[in-house]
Protein backbone atom coordinates (compact mmCIF):
# COMPACT_ATOMS: atom_id res chain seq x y z
CA UNK A 1 0.00 0.00 0.00
CA UNK A 2 1.19 3.93 -1.01
CA UNK A 3 1.68 6.28 1.28
CA UNK A 4 -1.63 8.14 -0.11
CA UNK A 5 -3.24 5.06 -0.08
CA UNK A 6 -2.75 4.40 3.57
CA UNK A 7 -3.26 7.87 4.14
CA UNK A 8 -6.80 7.67 1.85
CA UNK A 9 -7.80 4.36 4.59
CA UNK A 10 -7.10 5.95 7.30
CA UNK A 11 -9.05 9.02 6.88
CA UNK A 12 -11.83 6.84 5.53
CA UNK A 13 -11.55 4.54 8.48
CA UNK A 14 -11.23 7.76 10.83
CA UNK A 15 -14.67 8.72 8.91
CA UNK A 16 -16.45 5.60 10.00
CA UNK A 17 -15.02 5.26 12.67
CA UNK A 18 -16.56 8.45 14.35
CA UNK A 19 -19.94 7.86 12.68
CA UNK A 20 -20.09 4.51 14.72
CA UNK A 21 -19.08 6.34 17.86
CA UNK A 22 -21.91 8.98 17.41
CA UNK A 23 -24.24 6.05 16.07
CA UNK A 24 -23.90 4.34 19.73
CA UNK A 25 -24.68 7.31 21.50
CA UNK A 26 -27.81 7.74 18.95
CA UNK A 27 -28.59 3.76 19.87
CA UNK A 28 -28.53 4.68 23.64
CA UNK A 29 -30.57 7.93 23.32
CA UNK A 30 -33.03 6.37 21.62
CA UNK A 31 -33.24 3.56 24.34
CA UNK A 32 -33.39 6.11 27.06
CA UNK A 33 -36.85 7.22 25.18
CA UNK A 34 -38.10 4.14 24.76
CA UNK A 35 -37.66 4.53 20.83
CA UNK A 36 -36.96 0.75 20.27
CA UNK A 37 -37.98 0.60 16.46
CA UNK A 38 -35.54 3.42 15.74
CA UNK A 39 -32.97 1.77 18.23
CA UNK A 40 -33.17 -1.22 16.17
CA UNK A 41 -32.93 0.30 12.98
CA UNK A 42 -29.53 2.05 14.72
CA UNK A 43 -28.37 -1.10 15.58
CA UNK A 44 -28.36 -2.84 11.84
CA UNK A 45 -26.48 0.90 10.57
CA UNK A 46 -23.80 -0.19 13.34
CA UNK A 47 -24.06 -3.29 12.04
CA UNK A 48 -23.06 -2.03 8.67
CA UNK A 49 -20.53 0.67 9.73
CA UNK A 50 -18.66 -1.80 11.45
CA UNK A 51 -18.60 -4.47 8.20
CA UNK A 52 -17.01 -0.74 6.68
CA UNK A 53 -15.03 -0.01 9.15
CA UNK A 54 -13.48 -3.84 8.97
CA UNK A 55 -13.84 -3.22 4.84
CA UNK A 56 -12.19 0.12 4.48
CA UNK A 57 -9.03 -1.14 6.83
CA UNK A 58 -8.56 -4.30 4.57
CA UNK A 59 -8.82 -2.79 1.03
CA UNK A 60 -5.42 -2.54 -1.12
CA UNK A 61 -6.00 -0.85 -4.44
CA UNK A 62 -2.47 -1.80 -5.59
CA UNK A 63 -3.06 -5.49 -4.29
CA UNK A 64 -6.40 -5.65 -6.21
CA UNK A 65 -4.76 -4.19 -9.45
CA UNK A 66 -2.09 -6.54 -8.88
CA UNK A 67 -4.09 -9.55 -9.24
CA UNK A 68 -5.36 -9.08 -13.42
CA UNK A 69 -6.33 -7.18 -15.77
CA UNK A 70 -7.55 -3.79 -14.47
CA UNK A 71 -9.66 -1.45 -16.36
CA UNK A 72 -8.72 2.61 -15.37
CA UNK A 73 -11.88 4.40 -17.30
CA UNK A 74 -11.31 8.33 -18.01
CA UNK A 75 -7.92 8.72 -17.31
CA UNK A 76 -7.40 12.55 -17.62
CA UNK A 77 -4.04 12.97 -18.50
CA UNK A 78 -2.87 9.66 -17.88
CA UNK A 79 -0.50 10.24 -14.56
CA UNK A 80 -2.71 8.08 -12.39
CA UNK A 81 -2.49 5.31 -14.65
CA UNK A 82 1.56 6.11 -15.34
CA UNK A 83 1.96 6.06 -11.09
CA UNK A 84 -0.01 2.78 -11.26
CA UNK A 85 1.96 1.10 -13.99
CA UNK A 86 5.44 1.41 -12.02
CA UNK A 87 4.56 -0.02 -8.62
CA UNK A 88 5.61 -2.79 -7.39
CA UNK A 89 3.64 -6.18 -8.19
CA UNK A 90 1.76 -4.77 -10.93
CA UNK A 91 1.77 -5.90 -14.66
CA UNK A 92 1.62 -3.14 -17.14
CA UNK A 93 0.45 -5.16 -19.67
CA UNK A 94 -2.39 -5.69 -17.15
CA UNK A 95 -3.58 -2.22 -17.11
CA UNK A 96 -6.26 -0.35 -20.24
CA UNK A 97 -6.20 3.04 -19.62
CA UNK A 98 -8.76 4.93 -21.56
CA UNK A 99 -9.63 8.64 -22.02
CA UNK A 100 -12.77 10.62 -22.90
CA UNK A 101 -11.11 12.67 -25.32
CA UNK A 102 -9.53 11.74 -29.08
CA UNK A 103 -6.01 11.49 -29.35
CA UNK A 104 -6.06 14.90 -31.01
CA UNK A 105 -7.45 16.67 -28.20
CA UNK A 106 -5.17 15.63 -25.36
CA UNK A 107 -3.18 18.22 -23.47
CA UNK A 108 0.76 17.38 -24.39
CA UNK A 109 1.01 15.59 -20.75
CA UNK A 110 -1.66 13.64 -22.07
CA UNK A 111 0.13 12.54 -24.99
CA UNK A 112 3.65 12.11 -23.20
CA UNK A 113 1.89 10.03 -20.46
CA UNK A 114 0.30 8.06 -23.02
CA UNK A 115 3.43 7.49 -24.60
CA UNK A 116 5.02 6.09 -21.50
CA UNK A 117 2.47 4.06 -21.07
CA UNK A 118 2.62 2.18 -24.11
CA UNK A 119 6.28 1.82 -23.78
CA UNK A 120 5.69 -0.34 -20.15
CA UNK A 121 3.20 -2.30 -22.14
CA UNK A 122 -0.12 -0.29 -21.11
CA UNK A 123 -2.93 -0.94 -23.30
CA UNK A 124 -3.98 3.36 -23.79
CA UNK A 125 -7.22 3.93 -26.00
CA UNK A 126 -8.80 7.51 -26.46
CA UNK A 127 -11.91 8.47 -27.24
CA UNK A 128 -13.88 6.25 -24.93
CA UNK A 129 -17.42 7.09 -23.37
CA UNK A 130 -17.18 5.45 -19.85
CA UNK A 131 -21.11 5.26 -20.41
CA UNK A 132 -21.00 3.23 -23.50
CA UNK A 133 -18.20 0.62 -22.48
CA UNK A 134 -20.07 -1.93 -24.28
CA UNK A 135 -19.61 -0.61 -27.54
CA UNK A 136 -15.47 -0.87 -27.14
CA UNK A 137 -14.88 -3.92 -24.82
CA UNK A 138 -18.43 -5.96 -25.95
CA UNK A 139 -21.44 -7.14 -23.89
Amino acid sequence: MTLASAQHANTISSIIYRMGVMNQQLIHRSLNLGLLAEAKQLQRIDRHLTWLLHKSASFDFVAEVAQGRTLLVGEGNLSFTLSLATMSGVVPSWLIATTFENKEELSSDAIANAEALRRKGVTVLHGVDGSSLAAVFGA
